[in-house]
């Protein structure tokens, strides 16, 4: 018999089950259903949480947005216009009469306002009678993507051999094949805050909705090869979510890459929901261990105002960047944009390598015009800054990309 599961916030479709499909679809935004219907065509779609009604279930999955709990977004907590969905979230488990939530957000969540936000949502799903909670931060490069993305899952149940059922699945380390054809990438935030720049090698940093479009707005994410600087295309980046570029054909270029940002990575959502529909009822192996007060552990479980603590054995055993690539794409980044990552590099002092610097240096000085802006780069980069003093440097001190390529973390 097929288990009946209600999906809110449902984006693209990535916290759901290997197989299968819910007995209804919530997602506001437009682009997103479409992609829906055309990947579970007949499943009822709903648009907004807010005038949905439960109807019965066993399961309901969701991550609530996380704009307001998230550390590069508000920072309002669980009373912001957004993350306050949250609720709607528990009024449709009572509704449905559902036994168990499976859900989603930001690490953010543990830590925003000291914590309150995570103690918060603890006692509203203890108060509706999902008394036994557990959670597992779990990073999408875990699940062989390329990618670091990090995300708390939770699993709040009136059973508590499905919410242990979160931690006693056991993540495949296997070492990935490697066809010896793969070139060096290196994968950062083009748009990176004046403060930093963060990059991977053979991977890249967590995808972001950002605010793309087709003309000047660009992904927040490029990546560096030989002597090639570009964004990643819209469907490198669904390709790094785990799912199949092909749900996305046609669709508009800001949606897709909109969409992609938004998305729970496919291999890591059905990792988890599948660890739950399927459980057999052994928890035994699950090492709980009571957590300091007060505190809030990345790996744990409550219950009856007691927190403990679960080790788990974190392995980033990615696939290489280089696979999930279009190599013939040319969406190469601008002399202005190229100008504007050196500034933002110079004035944070950060140490990236030195042949990245030396090429977005190069492609600075090929403008032949200067795109809308509050603010001129080339004249800052060239006049009022020493880059080939900043590239010196770098190649002193040999700066060699972070990577966890096949790499093991406790």
């Amino acid at each position: 018999m097929a288990i009946r599961y209600i999906s809110l916030f449902s984006g693209i479709g990535g916290l759901e089950p290997s197989t299968g499909s819910p007995i209804v679809f919530c997602e506001l935004d437009k682009a997103s259903r479409e992609v829906l219907s055309r990947v579970h065509p007949g499943v009822p779609l709903h648009d907004d949480i807010r005038t949905l009604k439960g109807e019965p279930a066993e399961f309901v999955l969701g991550g609530w947005p996380c704009q307001d709990l998230s550390i590069a977004g508000l920072m309002a907590g669980l009373g912001g216009a957004q993350s306050s969905l949250f609720f709607d979230l528990c009024r449709i488990l009572q509704e449905s009469g559902a036994h168990t939530a499976v859900m989603e957000n930001v690490p953010g969540l543990m830590i925003n306002r000291g914590g309150r936000d995570f103690r918060d949502v603890l006692s509203a799903l203890n108060s509706i009678g999902l008394l036994h909670i557990a959670w597992r931060t779990i990073n999408s490069a875990e699940l062989g993507l390329p990618q670091y993305r990090e995300r708390i899952f939770i699993v709040a149940s009136q059973k508590k051999d499905l919410a242990l059922a979160l931690h006693a699945s056991r993540i495949d380390r296997k070492r990935p094949g490697d066809n010896g054809d793969n070139k060096d990438v290196l994968g950062f935030y083009w748009t990176a805050s004046a403060r930093s720049l963060c990059f991977r090698k053979n991977a890249v940093p967590a995808l972001k909705i950002g605010a793309p479009s087709e003309k000047g707005g660009t992904s927040p994410v490029a990546v560096f090869y030989g002597t090639t600087v570009r964004k990643l295309t819209p469907q490198e980046a669904i390709r790094l979510q785990g799912f199949n570029p092909a749900y996305v054909s046609g669709m508009q270029y800001g949606d897709v890459l909109r969409m992609a940002g938004d998305a729970v990575s496919r291999p890591v959502g059905a990792f988890v929901v599948d660890s739950i529909f399927h459980a057999n009822g052994e928890t035994g192996g699950v090492d709980l261990r009571p957590a300091a007060i007060g505190s809030i552990p990345d790996h744990g479980y409550w219950h009856g105002g007691r927190t403990w603590s679960i080790r788990h054995h974190r392995s980033y055993r990615h696939q290489h960047l280089w696979g999930f690539l279009d190599a013939q794409a040319t969406t190469e980044l601008s002399p202005q944009a190229s100008a504007g990552l050196c500034c933002r590099i110079i004035r944070a002092g950060t140490d990236v390598p030195a042949d990245l610097f030396s090429v977005l240096y190069e492609k600075s000085k090929t403008r032949t015009r200067l795109l809308g802006t509050k603010i001129n780069s080339f004249d800052i980069l060239h006049n009022q800054m020493d880059p080939v003093g900043y590239l010196k440097k770098l190649k002193s001190k040999r700066v060699v990309a972070q990577t966890d390529f096949f790499g093991e973390l406790e």
